[in-house]
């Protein structure tokens, strides 16, 4: 039986332009030069304003009476992993407060906005006791060829809340010691394969929409590597409100749609070398490039473009709504702009 899809932004949402891109530095990935000029943007992570109530810091109480629990994610294989579990033992706990401690003595700043623009969360680490909940999570990002982490650290209601960047070394982030301490079989708590590609589902570009204003909204639009052009609607009116929770999630339900449902009418993409080039583009881009993030609007929602690499992996192209996102990745600068020119060409 063919997928039932209600068509809410259809081919308004695939073929309209994100909001014009200024221009940005970029990491060059690809042998054509990108250049331009990085904008002013807020780093909020060099700001000295102190809270009125300044944070608890863990690393001046016993740790050892807490509840402790991590959760780390891998996501380089042919699944999505993540592994869950409590961290006992007094090695793994004196391991853990180190850890609290480095983090603790760096330089950090009182808001979770910049922490806010990089992609989605790698590890986490939560302590409990008594009431009291401390969250420490940690995303990781590329820029200029070299890797830095940065860690928000949360309490309970968003008290005691700071947040902390540094290079990445290999040994020091929270997900390399998430990863030594629970990354075992017994501690998966949820895996998901990406799909394969096939001649019949090969998707190249994607622009969903989402918005949490008025009920849950997920609709939108792709493009498989023939042209063909299908429509999306995971909103809660139509699909019952389960909110798609990974990108390996979203690949399965959309490779779903191209395998049993049917095209846009009189939508394809003629110039099918344009889809190729963005297929290239993708597989050589950095898809944990930094994400430059600025307030746009308020409750518009979400529309954001992705490509497709040949192994079901999504980069992050531009975004716009809420917050206007632009990747410093130089094959996404590109990708942009090779979309802007199908958008015109169906104009």
């Amino acid at each position: 039986m063919k997928l039932q899809r209600t068509l809410i932004i259809g081919m308004a949402v695939l073929f309209s332009a994100c909001t014009p891109r200024e221009d940005i530095s970029v990491t060059e990935t690809a042998s054509e030069s990108v250049t331009g000029t990085l904008p002013e943007t807020r780093e909020v992570i060099e700001s000295k304003a102190e809270p009125e109530v300044m944070p608890a810091m863990l690393s001046e109480r016993d740790i050892s009476g807490y509840a402790v629990s991590g959760s780390v994610l891998d996501d380089e294989n042919c699944a999505r992993t993540v592994y869950s579990a409590f961290i006992t033992g007094g090695t793994d706990i004196s391991a853990v407060g180190e850890f609290i401690a480095r983090i603790e003595a760096m330089p950090f700043c009182y808001t979770s906005e910049f922490y806010d623009t990089f992609n989605s969360s790698s590890a986490s680490l939560t302590l409990e006791k008594d009431g009291e909940r401390y969250t420490y999570t940690e995303k990781s990002y590329n820029e200029n060829g070299v890797k830095f982490c940065c860690i928000l650290r949360r309490g309970i209601y968003g008290r005691d809340t700071f947040c902390v960047r540094f290079e990445d070394k290999g040994d020091n982030s929270l997900h390399s010691l998430m990863g030594r301490l629970i990354a075992k079989e017994e501690n998966v708590s949820e895996r998901e394969k990406y799909p394969e590609k096939s001649d019949g589902a090969d998707i190249v570009l994607i622009r969903e929409y989402k918005n949490w204003a008025w009920g849950y909204q997920h609709s939108g639009s792709f493009v498989d590597m023939s042209g063909n052009v299908y429509d999306f609607d995971f909103s809660t009116d139509t699909y019952g409100g389960e909110e798609i929770g990974s990108d390996s999630e979203l690949m399965n339900r959309l490779t779903e749609i191209c395998l049993e449902g049917e095209p846009v009418s009189d939508a394809a993409v003629g110039n099918t070398d344009i889809l190729r080039q963005i297929r290239e583009l993708a597989d050589g881009a950095d898809r944990n490039a930094r994400l430059i993030s600025r307030p746009d609007c308020y409750d518009a929602g979400q529309s954001t473009v992705y490509a497709v690499t040949s192994k079901n992996r999504l980069v992050t192209v531009c975004s716009d709504g809420d917050n206007a996102v632009t990747s410093t990745d130089g094959n996404a600068y590109k990708i942009q702009r090779l979309w802007e020119e199908m958008i015109n060409a169906k104009e």
